[in-house]
């Protein structure tokens, strides 16, 4: 039976905020800030709304609403705003830790294999660096592991579960757009919890309604400045591009670390930066599909490595970042995935108690987050939204090699007690 907070738990939890609040104190000034985020937060304060200067023009849709007005809100309540923002981020990735608990319990059933997960999780050198780092990228792995856990843990049969997992599906859209792929998801799970197909597209319709009524203020908003409909984000279409033009190796940055977007008049209109905000949109994502269905044998080629890099190392990895720290995740990533891919061979011919639709869930969830990102560009910071899940798949296997090691040492010590008891 899972025991909430009660040790070791409760000793991973500790160790996970003291790392965290170092990593805080001492990296502050090492790990470089997202600007985005940080100015449109600045700019809302100053009165100028939701936008932010970008290709010498201005935007109103450059990113999803929410988490910049958190973040404005943080700004304006207290006065040392990055160091408060790192706090709030520890106690979120302390969260994380506990769902990683959580639902490794709801697959696997095994307080040990949980413990360890939330363990991994805790030690992950990448979630530790990104705890100093004011960006998005805690709060999106804490929603997908929320979001999980609901989806594990609810009963779809009831209207009110319906309308609170909707109302969170429509909150985490309102940070990143990619947190569509749990509605398909969601019906998905709908399959295992009925069986009448009336009562299955009554809360597929329940859910569909909930979530455009709870994102409709930010598509009202949208529609006010740009005078069409707009759910999502302007930037859409320059991340299509981002990984789907000539010189793309898949990423943001070009293999000489020069970044995309210095080629956009090359590559997509001599005079981009003279346009307004739909404008560049439109060329961007015209100039990407163009150049798809002019070279469909590179753009397969590049989806390809898109979906290898997805998995393994970008090219481009840790141009910001001390050549140490990238060395050290890599072979922390290594011997997870490993672990991952025998565990998921155990699972396959059932040499392991594992709740199967619970792994099939998740394993959707793998893929067709990957997928999206493939489509457009990908950075290993995308894999780790949802390297977590590895984590939890990875841990029987290596609770099974340490068990072992145990028995090895413990075997090794009785026999070297009883020959020194034999000599004597």
């Amino acid at each position: 039976m899972l025991k909430p907070f009660k040790s070791p738990i409760v000793l991973i939890l500790i160790l996970a905020v003291f790392i965290r609040f170092l990593c805080l104190y001492y990296l502050k000034d090492m790990v470089p800030e997202p600007f985005e985020l940080n100015q449109i937060a600045h700019n809302i304060l100053e009165g100028k709304g939701m936008v932010f200067s970008f290709l010498n023009t201005t935007y109103y849709a450059y990113y999803p609403p929410l988490l910049p007005l958190f973040f404005a809100a943080i700004e304006w309540l207290t006065p040392h705003y990055l160091f408060t923002m790192g706090l709030i981020q520890i106690v979120v990735s302390a969260v994380c830790t506990y769902l990683v608990y959580r639902i490794t319990y709801q697959i696997f059933s095994s307080l040990k294999i949980s413990n360890l997960a939330a363990l991994l999780f805790a030690l992950h050198p990448g979630f530790i660096i990104y705890t100093a780092k004011a960006s998005g990228d805690i709060f999106f792995i804490f929603l997908y592991l929320g979001l999980t856990f609901l989806m594990l843990r609810l009963d779809f049969t009831k209207t009110l579960h319906i309308v609170l997992f909707g109302m969170t599906i429509s909150i985490a859209f309102l940070t990143r757009s990619v947190f569509i792929i749990f509605l398909p998801l969601f019906m998905i799970t709908l399959t295992f919890q009925f069986r009448n197909s009336l009562l299955f597209l009554r809360s597929c319709a329940l859910m569909v309604g909930i979530f455009c009524l709870t994102i409709a203020p930010w598509g009202i908003r949208n529609y006010f400045i740009f005078k069409k409909p707009l759910l999502t984000v302007t930037t859409a279409s320059i991340n299509l591009w981002q990984g789907n033009n000539p010189i793309s190796t898949g990423t943001l940055y070009t293999t000489q670390g020069i970044p995309n977007m210095e080629y956009a008049k090359k590559y997509v209109d001599p005079k981009i930066f003279e346009q307004d905000e739909l404008r560049q949109s439109f060329l961007f994502r015209q100039a990407a599909i163009n150049y798809i269905f002019e070279k469909p044998g590179l753009f397969i080629l590049r989806t390809l490595k898109k979906i290898l890099y997805f998995w393994t190392v970008t090219p481009t990895a840790g141009l910001h970042y001390p050549k140490i720290w990238l060395n050290v995740y890599l072979i922390y990533y290594g011997i997870i995935i490993l672990f991952f891919l025998f565990q998921l061979k155990r699972i396959y011919y059932l040499q392991i108690p594992a709740n199967l639709k619970n792994v099939f869930l998740v394993l959707l969830l793998l893929l067709a987050h990957s997928a999206l990102h493939t489509i457009y560009y990908v950075e290993t910071r995308h894999r780790w939204a949802i390297e977590a899940f590895i984590l939890m798949i990875a841990a029987p296997g290596i609770a099974s090699v340490l068990s072992r090691l145990k028995c090895t040492k413990t075997t090794a010590i009785s026999s070297t007690n009883k020959y020194n008891l034999d000599k004597k």
